[in-house]
């Protein structure tokens, strides 16, 4: 199978796969993280692409402590091997253009991640401004990539 149609097949399994376990992620939060993997995984699968750790895989043994996990952001890539490593309680800070995106616009709601304005400033730190005790309340762990923009 060519590059491209995996491509394609990766976005239309994104889309049924959400469509069904969407509503079981909503009635059964304390699971997401399977979900989220699982979908990772999948999607991996149909791009042939094998994730590869050179010591233990992260958050393999569950572990409730929640974490700040800041990584580079340079391919959509990035999205689905993030969510091969997701860890207990996700909770990620992302750009406010994410509501553009079919599908990710509807889980980002679902799993109640965080958007930012990064075109304003007073209202993105208001976004974030209680994030430190969400973390400690709901022992979530905080996904971001704060590098702002892609590269080439």
């Amino acid at each position: 199978m060519t590059a491209g149609l995996r491509s394609i097949a990766t976005w239309l399994f994104t889309a049924l796969y959400w469509f069904f376990a969407l509503p079981l992620v909503i009635f059964q939060p304390g699971r997401t993280r399977s979900y989220i993997r699982r979908w990772g995984a999948g999607c991996f699968w149909i791009l042939n692409i094998r994730l590869l750790f050179e010591n233990e895989p992260p958050f393999v043994n569950g572990g409730a402590a929640p974490r700040v996990i800041v990584c580079n952001h340079q391919s959509q890539l990035d999205v689905i091997w993030g969510a091969c490593i997701c860890p207990e309680r996700p909770l990620a800070i992302g750009k406010r253009e994410l509501i553009f995106i079919p599908v990710l616009n509807v889980l980002w709601w679902a799993f109640r991640f965080i958007r930012i304005d990064r075109r304003d400033s007073a209202s993105a730190i208001a976004a974030i401004a209680g994030v430190g005790e969400l973390i400690r309340r709901e022992a979530r762990s905080l996904i971001m990539a704060p590098e702002g923009t892609r590269t080439p």
